[in-house]
């Protein structure tokens, strides 16, 4: 074996507890317990470390996450909704829309425009992604109940405009439903043959 390679040479002089190093530049740098630098440190090598690091990593996601309000995280599920849609990911979907339900009541309140959005929105998903048209029923009576009931009036002319394209998906949707359940078997012939 080679003794230069243990033998820590003139430039480098150890200190007695071992943790740290003094150059013969004169800088000074802290050991580990490990016996590296503070810098190595950072980025872990071992598995274990690793694990750690991915660990405390998601922890402080964690608690980012539980830090946002419930008007952003609605908006950010709303979003990841649609891309799992349009990516042909029913399941992950299906959860989102179901989140947006959630989020939106505890935003909003029971009887607000954008809880009958969101389950507008829930009932176009069985609808569409899962073919559940009973459940989606369900859900566009519900949201049908919740406009009915709402006694506030919009404030702008974009709130007005959004309540009004709730309403035409929530009719146009639930239109859909009874043809799906067969309820009105004569908007088939009508739409099929014409007027009749």
């Amino acid at each position: 074996m080679n003794s230069a390679l243990l033998d820590p040479g003139p430039e480098e002089d150890l200190d007695s507890e071992g943790s740290s190093r003094t150059f013969s530049g004169g800088e000074e740098t802290q050991l580990c317990d490990t016996g590296r630098s503070s810098e190595e440190a950072r980025t872990p090598s071992t598995p274990n470390e690793r694990a750690r690091f991915r660990r405390r990593h998601r922890n402080d996601m964690k608690e980012a996450a539980i830090m946002i309000p419930p008007e952003e995280k609605l908006v950010q599920s709303e979003q990841r909704a649609r891309i799992y849609a349009a990516s042909q990911e029913d399941a992950p979907a299906m959860q989102e829309l179901i989140r947006c339900v959630a989020l939106a009541r505890i935003s909003f309140g029971d009887l607000h425009w954008k809880v009958a959005r969101a389950h507008v929105n829930l009932a176009e998903g069985y609808l569409q992604i899962k073919g559940q048209a009973l459940q989606a029923k369900l859900h566009c009576e519900k949201a049908k109940e919740i406009m009915y009931s709402n006694t506030r009036h919009p404030v702008s002319e974009e709130e007005r405009k959004d309540i009004l394209r709730c309403l035409i998906t929530m009719f146009l949707t639930l239109g859909k439903v009874m043809v799906g359940l067969q309820k009105y078997p004569f908007i088939v012939l009508i739409a099929f043959y014409g007027d009749l």
